[in-house]
């Protein structure tokens, strides 16, 4: 068996041209989280960095502070604003080089990055009351960043995004629920701005958020490994009849729904392959790696449905990943939330795969700066996907 299956693809796609070579001359350019409406974080020094031609003078000026380096021969620069207080009025930031780039209404305050599978994606306008609470939604202390779907076979330095969003009923009901309410939480009490950063994706497993070499020291790699070499086999074909499962089901999904009939054809899993959102360490790759060391208070999880059958290796990867996301922000130990999962039978009478998994994720409490919140009493049984948001 090839040790490093990953690694040998992702050379193969490098060699392909998926990644394009350092430019000698470019535009300056910031950072994929820096954008018009962006929220700093607070009392923290904040990084901001980005691209531009090798040698070239870069001068940074935002809220008095005015600082300058010049582009390394990778193409980048990298500049650190020194601590702030919280400050509600947007100023503009100003990049300098052979060009100028200009952020409006940038803001400080509370910066908290929230990842996960389809219960952190779930948007404002599907949970409890969403009508409601997308139309009452006007609160210009709160902003929502969402990365692109981006999975990539080795770690980018930039994604899409939706660019940084100011709540309001025109916007807030494709924001992130939990991380709506959580935002809007922190805002009513410490009167700050507060800025999420929405990094998720719907039926992922920890392992496509967990870097590579993390996994490769983890004792779960060896059936990493081996998965992946009989996945690259079936690929294809599965790639071919997805289509056709996926619409089935969603027929089958809003029947369910309009008659109240349990939904009986099992979920069609998307296939799992190179560039898809499910490769060991491609979410990782291509929505974490592009937004650190954005300077942040902490992250918010919710996540585990798609590692119920493997709750013994989530006890140690959880944490690992963890860790790991925290050297990248070389922050320190940054706080560190997650849910719980919440109460689902999963069509089963005891539901014991999810009560296993809901311990596993206990684990992660052994670390500093990491807390849990209990949610067994707002699931669904019938639902993976509890619409009470709220609490």
């Amino acid at each position: 068996m090839n040790p490093c299956p990953l690694s040998v693809l992702a050379t193969t796609l490098v060699v392909l041209g998926a990644f394009s070579p350092v430019s000698t001359t470019a535009e300056v350019t910031l950072a994929s989280p820096f954008t018009d409406h962006a929220v700093l974080q607070r009392s923290r020094p904040v990084p901001v960095w980005g691209r531009g031609t090798t040698g070239e003078a870069i001068t940074v000026r935002f809220h008095g502070q005015t600082h300058q380096t010049v582009v390394g021969a990778d193409g980048r620069w990298s500049v650190e604003l020194d601590p702030m207080p919280a400050d509600a009025e947007g100023h503009d930031l100003f990049v300098t080089g052979k060009n100028t780039v200009v952020l409006n209404d940038v803001v400080i305050g509370e910066v908290w990055l929230a990842s996960g599978q389809s219960n952190m994606e779930f948007q404002l306008n599907l949970a409890l009351h969403g009508k409601d609470e997308t139309a009452a939604a006007t609160f210009p202390l709160i902003r929502h960043l969402k990365i692109d779907h981006s999975p990539s076979d080795l770690p980018v330095d930039t994604v899409k995004t939706s660019g940084w969003q100011t709540s309001t009923p025109e916007t807030a009901g494709n924001f992130s629920a939990v991380g709506y309410f959580f935002a809007r939480e922190l805002a009513t009490k410490l009167k700050v701005p507060v800025g999420i950063i929405n990094s998720s994706w719907g039926g992922t497993p920890i392992e496509s958020w967990t870097a590579e070499p993390v996994l490769r020291a983890s004792k779960a790699w060896p059936r990493f490994a081996a998965t992946w070499q009989e996945t690259l086999k079936v690929f294809p074909q599965k790639l071919a009849e997805y289509p056709a499962l996926d619409a089935a089901w969603r027929k089958a999904e809003a029947e369910s729904r309009t008659t109240g009939k349990p939904l009986l054809l099992p979920w069609p899993h998307p296939p799992v392959g190179p560039g898809t959102a499910y490769a060991p360490g491609g979410l990782f790759n291509g929505m974490i790696a592009p937004i650190a060391p954005y300077a942040l208070r902490g992250a918010l999880w919710y996540q585990g449905e798609s590692n119920a059958d493997h709750a013994g290796e989530y006890a140690e990867l959880f944490p690992a990943m963890i860790r790991d996301w925290r050297k990248q922000w070389k922050q320190g130990d940054f706080s560190f939330l997650f849910v719980q999962l919440p109460n689902y039978a999963n069509g089963k009478p005891t539901a014991r795969d999810w009560a296993e998994l809901r311990e596993a994720q206990t684990a992660a409490l052994k670390l500093k700066n990491v807390g849990a919140a209990i949610t067994i009493d707002v699931g669904e049984a019938d639902n993976i996907h509890p619409i009470n948001k709220q609490p």
